[in-house]
This record gives structure tokens, C-alpha cells and sequence, in this order.
């Protein structure tokens, strides 16, 4: 099972709604994921701490670095963005790229067929 708890880290690390439902291990490396790139709960944290961490591992130049990444990314693959937190980098970053509008895409659902409904 610890293969799976490492799966769902790395998979899950920016989905809190579903890491708070997952294990501890889950739950924590989201909150860590979350904490160190966003700074969220990081006021929960020991001050102290937060000090001896990133005097260990200093953060300059890491919001630029970080995101530039993100930019290279989707400006390589702007088609993996769609629907995810990486659609509004898409939309800064990429000329002529547009948010999807999930409305949009539920009403051309309607154009599939209807499953008979079970009785």
C-alpha cells in the first residue's frame, strides 16, 4: 500500500479537496505542497521552523523560476490545460488562447444521445 500512498502524493499534491479524503500521507504532502508554493497555513507553522527550513533551502528566485516553468509547459501543451488550475496560465501566457467555458461544453453534450434511462 505505500506505493499507492506515494501514487496519490504526487498525483494529488494540488487537489486538497480530494487529499483531505485520501491518507495522511496524502493529506500531508498536500498541505506541504500547498504551504511551501502558495504559503497557505504556513501562519499555523512554527516560526521558528519556517526559519531553520528556509535558511536549509531558501526560496530566491523560486516564483519566477516556478513560474516559468508553468509558462514553458503550457505553452508547449496548451491542450493539457483545459479544465485545470493550469488554464489561467494558459490564458496569460499563451497568445490566442481562450478558457474553456464548461457551460459550452455541457450544452454540446447535449447533442450525444441519451442513455435509456434503467427501470
Amino acid at each position: 500500500m505505500r506505493v499507492g500512498n506515494v501514487w496519490d502524493v504526487i498525483a494529488i499534491h494540488a487537489s486538497t479537496a480530494i487529499a483531505a479524503h485520501k491518507s495522511v500521507e496524502t493529506s500531508v504532502g498536500n498541505r506541504g505542497v500547498s504551504a511551501d508554493v502558495r504559503g497557505n497555513g504556513i501562519e499555523r507553522l512554527n516560526p521558528a521552523d519556517v526559519g531553520s527550513v528556509l535558511a536549509a533551502w531558501p526560496r530566491e528566485g523560486f516564483t519566477d523560476a516556478f513560474a516559468q516553468i508553468l509558462i514553458n509547459e503550457v505553452r508547449t501543451n496548451p491542450g493539457s490545460t483545459r479544465l485545470s488550475w493550469l488554464e489561467s496560465v494558459a490564458v496569460r501566457s499563451v497568445p490566442g488562447f481562450t478558457a474553456t467555458d464548461f457551460l459550452d461544453v455541457l450544452h454540446t453534450s447535449s447533442n450525444v444521445p441519451s442513455y435509456p434511462s434503467a427501470r
